[in-house]
């Protein structure tokens, strides 16, 4: 609004000055009025109204203006009273009024005036007055005037003042009654806004630029400097500049602009309309005489000052009552002495009965019942009401502070971790709505020992729990959950049993030992199965997901389930428990399990019954179980040692999980199973070592025939059933102990380092930079099998030393096996700069169809195999070849591969460097997989293979060595880019063995190698399928 006034004011004084015929004018003599009558000259009252918009210390202000002659001597001299109304921009009033006195002198033909004037000016908050003085003298040419103004009363007035009292700094503390008195030292900050009138001068020269030749209106310039102090400001000096235009001789309009370094720059402008006109009646439009009865120009109301003054001191304080935060209002303590007799519950007198105590609070969130040992005869069981507090003097007790709205650091309460003992309770403590128990030891022989249900806000912490019938902490339904610093022991079912808790639980450094099993089960949510066609006949076999058969008897150290919100597990120690250490069941939201510590599980075997299967004996003593997490998890810095089960177990899971920075070891069946996810997830920089293996027998399954199956176990991680992205990187898994089971059908034994099988859905799966070593069977197992899809990325991986533990020789101990069977498809594997070495057999194995008895075997992998390095250990696995890197196929599966650029040493001169085979199937199989073409397509280039491999690469079709030829078997195609190679020791071999496969072919693309190649009914071709 100010900025659109100043243009108004601007846009008429230019049309003014442009609208009217002018000339300048030079400083000259004008002429004496052709009237000389006294009549004629005489100064008539008048008034008028007029608004000027604010500027630097000034608001803006609407007028009612009175001109009163008081004595006059027409054409001679002047004395007259100048009065104005003023009301502000935000309605304040205000008053000018000024006895000024003319004089005309001919001779100079000039006017010569003096002024007095008195101002009121109201702020809203206080008011003003000072007093004006001023000299004029006025000029046909030029103009000059000097004003002086000098606030009179009180000068500087409050607006406000506000005290803070803060940085309160508590010395000492102690009870009286029953509340907690403080003393101490506090700062006083007090904020007070001032509002001071300001003197100063305001002085000006100027004169007629532009006359208006019709009606003796005029435009004229003025330039000057002003000053202005008061008491708490600084004291400044400015410079003004303004144009002034008569338009009529009713009508004044002004617009100036000013600039000094306490207000900055300022436009304001001005308008007045008088009623009559200014000049006499007789006076000549031009003469000089007309501007006897102009008022005196000058500011007409008071320069104000905002100003602000902090101040702080440091005061003490004695003796004031401490709030809580949370109400505003003062704590409110019932004193406890165990075993004293009667009481009021001050601290003067306290009460020696808990119960007594309790029942004088008041539910408003204030109540605090102190409870000292005394005798520590028992306290019974007692039920802490609504927002009540129960604490010990045992522990520091810690609350939030407060002094009259002003927050204030927490306290501790007197008496309070003085070396005494934690008061005795014999029974259940039950939690009501926002309440709190702190520093107890806890038995009960007949429950648990906390308990509560469906309530708002629980906070348990500082307690022993010890020797109770049911778990140590028992809840079923909360909102905001705190176990904190708690000693659980000897708890029946389960240290912590938490469940259908809604908003914010934490769990933290609490210590839970030695739990005892119960009758309890805790039910599983997870039945995330596969299923597959059986190929024997019968329907449909179904693979439980293995987070869906484990077994949760009760013995756990802490079990949470269905929560929706925050979960925090961090920091608790657990040890010797019955069963598992930690279970987490069905989580939304956000799960955190961080920095715990479990250890010696117990985990008794217990059935489960499989479907299809039948019942199996489980363990039950897993470090850490989560299914069913749905959200954000992030289970991070573990430690997990000696537990009769797995170290870690995670299943079915959606979200983004994140498994990092854990320590796994000395762990049974596997470290990490991660099972039946549809997530992101994220393994990344865990240690994993010395896994136990175990073999058990299944009962006869009748869908595969009536057989019992020895399965073994041993798997540093296992994941089954994973869909969406899984990244598994920078981890250390070694020394996984594994068995043979004895089958007949080939179930492979346990020791792997890694183990992968997928069986339906899309994974996106990445291992990079792990360090796999020392493990009983290959480093890295995958299978991909029935509709399962993926893309699949090895990279910068340490693979060695699997596979050699004497028995007395190696078992299988592949560095890489991937096996794709039934409809399987591997879109994208990228095997790339990997270090493998010294492994039992295979350095990298990538086998199609291998499974054949699972069903027809149609799976397709297109991938890369490239810039690896791989050394083939020197001991022969029994009697069997095995080579650096492998491709083989059997039934009606395709491989489109590259292999280059890489480094295999082929030390053992039983084995291949590299070794692409297809294969045929007997003629029992032929029916039962549907026929058996696969294919093999394969560019070979730029590899350097040493050692005394023979041959150094081998690329054959059919059954190696049996000399069969049955009709059923169909025709095998291998086709081969050999280009860029080295071999210098092993060579070349390249045979078709048509018998196996009538129209089987080996078509070979040859370009320049290093080495001798050796060809067998091969056919030469431009490029491969």
């Amino acid at each position: 609004m100010r900025r659109r006034s100043h243009c108004v004011y601007g846009g008429l004084l230019f049309a003014i000055a442009i609208a009217h015929p002018a000339k300048a004018q030079p400083n000259e003599v004008a002429p004496i009025p052709t009237s000389t009558k006294a009549a004629d000259l005489v100064i008539t009252p008048r008034v008028g109204v007029g608004y000027t918009t604010p500027g630097g210390g000034y608001d803006g202000f609407a007028n009612i203006q009175g001109f009163i002659p008081l004595m006059q001597t027409p054409g001679k001299s002047l004395l007259f009273l100048d009065g104005r109304f003023l009301l502000d921009n935000n309605a304040n009033p205000g008053g000018s009024l000024v006895l000024g006195y003319r004089a005309y002198q001919s001779a100079a033909n000039r006017i010569y005036g003096a002024y007095l004037a008195y101002d009121n000016r109201d702020t809203g908050s206080n008011v003003f007055s000072q007093v004006g003085l001023g000299l004029e003298t006025l000029g046909e040419g030029w103009d000059a005037r000097i004003n002086g103004y000098i606030p009179a009363g009180s000068t500087r007035q409050t607006v406000r003042e506000t005290a803070i009292a803060s940085n309160y700094a508590v010395s000492s503390t102690r009870f009286q009654t029953n509340s907690l008195l403080a003393s101490g030292t506090r700062q006083q900050l007090t904020i007070r806004d001032v509002e001071a009138a300001m003197a100063g001068f305001d002085a000006e020269v100027g004169g007629r630029l532009v006359k208006f030749p019709d009606d003796g209106g005029d435009l004229r310039g003025y330039g000057g400097l002003y000053y202005l102090s008061a008491a708490g400001s600084p004291r400044v000096g400015g410079v003004r500049g303004r144009l002034e235009a008569r338009v009529t001789d009713n009508l004044l309009l002004g617009v100036a602009v000013q600039h000094d370094g306490l207000f900055g720059t300022n436009v304001f402008g001005t308008i007045s309309l008088t009623l009559p006109g200014v000049r006499p009646k007789g006076a000549a439009p031009k003469s000089l005489l007309a501007r006897m009865a102009e008022s005196p120009t000058r500011i007409g109301t008071i320069a104000i000052d905002q100003q602000r003054e902090i101040t702080n001191i440091t005061a003490p304080f004695t003796d004031l009552a401490i709030d809580n935060p949370a109400t505003g209002q003062p704590y409110f303590f019932q004193h406890v002495i165990v075993g004293r007799s009667g009481g009021d519950g001050t601290f003067e007198n306290p009460f020696g009965i808990v119960q007594s105590a309790l029942n004088a609070t008041r539910s408003d969130g204030n109540s605090i019942v102190y409870v000292q040992a005394g005798n520590n005869s028992g306290i019974p069981a007692f039920t802490v009401r609504d927002r009540v507090q129960v604490l010990s003097t045992f522990p520091a007790q810690i609350i939030p502070a407060a002094f009259q709205g002003q927050r204030i650091p927490d306290l501790q309460l007197p008496l309070s971790n003085l070396g005494a003992i934690r008061p005795n309770v014999t029974g259940t403590v039950t939690m009501q709505n926002d309440t709190v128990l702190s520093g107890f030891n806890i038995t009960s022989a007949t429950g648990a020992g906390v308990t509560f249900s469906n309530v708002r806000n629980v906070e348990i912490r500082d307690n022993v729990i010890s020797n109770t019938a049911d778990a140590g902490v028992l809840g079923n339904g909360v909102n905001t959950l705190l176990l904190l610093r708690n000693q659980i022991n000897r708890a029946t079912n389960q240290g912590v049993y938490i469940q259908n808790a809604s908003g914010t639980v934490n769990l933290i450094s609490n210590q839970v030992s030695g739990t005892v099993g119960g009758t309890t089960t805790i039910s599983n949510p997870i039945t995330n199965d596969v299923s597959f066609t059986n190929p024997l006949g019968g329907g449909v076999i179904t693979i439980p997901n293995p987070g869906s058969i484990i077994p949760l008897p009760s013995g756990q150290g802490i079990v949470v389930g269905s929560v929706n919100g925050t979960t925090n597990i961090l920091d608790n120690t657990i040890v010797n428990t019955a069963t598992q250490g930690i279970v987490v069941l069905n989580a939304t939201g956000n799960l955190a399990i961080a920095n715990n510590s479990i250890a010696n599980t117990i985990g008794a075997d217990a059935p489960v019954t499989v479907p299809t299967i039948g019942t199996l004996n489980i363990p039950s003593g897993q470090g850490i179980v989560v299914g069913g997490a749905n959200g954000t998890t992030n289970i991070s810095g573990n430690t997990v040692s000696n537990t009769r089960g797995q170290g870690l177990t995670l299943a079915g899971a959606s979200g983004t999980v994140t498994i990092a920075n854990n320590t796994l070891t000395k762990t049974l069946d596997q470290g990490l199973t991660l099972a039946g996810t549809a997530a992101t997830v994220s393994i990344t920089n865990n240690l994993i070592s010395e896994v136990g293996t175990r073999a058990f027998t299944t009962p006869p399954i009748a869908a595969l025939g009536g057989v019992a199956f020895n399965i073994a176990t041993g798997q540093g991680i296992f994941v089954a059933g994973a869909t969406g992205s899984l990244t598994i990187s920078n981890n250390t898994i070694e020394r996984v102990d594994g068995s043979v089971p004895v089958n007949p059908l080939p179930i492979p034994p346990g020791g792997q380092g890694l183990v992968l099988g997928n069986f339906s859905g899309q994974l996106d799966f990445t291992l990079s930079n792990n360090q796999i070593r020392n493990n009983f069977n290959d480093g890295v197992f995958m299978t991909f099998a029935n509709t399962a899809t993926a893309t699949v990325t090895i990279r910068g991986n340490t693979i060695e030393n699997n596979g050699i533990l004497p028995t007395p020789v190696p078992i299988r101990g592949d560095g890489i096996a991937i096996a794709a069977d039934q409809n399987a498809s591997i879109s994208n594997l990228l095997i790339e700069n990997n270090l493998i070495q010294n492994n039992g057999d295979d350095g990298i194995d990538l086998r199609l169809g291998s499974l054949f008895p699972l069903g027809a075997a149609n799976a397709q992998v297109t991938g890369n195999i490239r810039n690896n390095t791989v050394t083939i250990n020197t001991t022969p696995l029994l009697a069997n070849t095995f080579a650096g890197i492998q491709v083989e196929a059997r039934g009606r599966t395709e491989a489109r591969v590259t292999i280059e650029n890489n480094t295999v040493n082929a030390n053992n001169p039983a084995a291949q460097a590299i070794n692409l085979q297809t294969f045929g199937v007997t003629p029992i199989l032929v029916f039962l997989v549907g026929g058996s073409n696969p294919l093999i397509s394969a560019n070979v280039r730029f590899n350097t293979l040493t050692g005394p491999g023979n041959p150094g690469f081998r690329a054959l079709t059919g059954l190696d060595n049996v000399p069969l030829n049955f009709a059923f078997n169909n025709p095998q195609r291998l086709c081969v880019n050999l280009n860029g190679n080295s071999s210098l020791v092993g060579g070349y071999t390249l045979a078709n063995n048509a018998a196996f496969g009538a129209g089987s072919q080996l078509q070979v693309v040859l370009g320049a190698n290093t080495g001798a190649v050796t060809q067998t009914n091969t056919t030469a071709v431009g490029t491969c399928p």
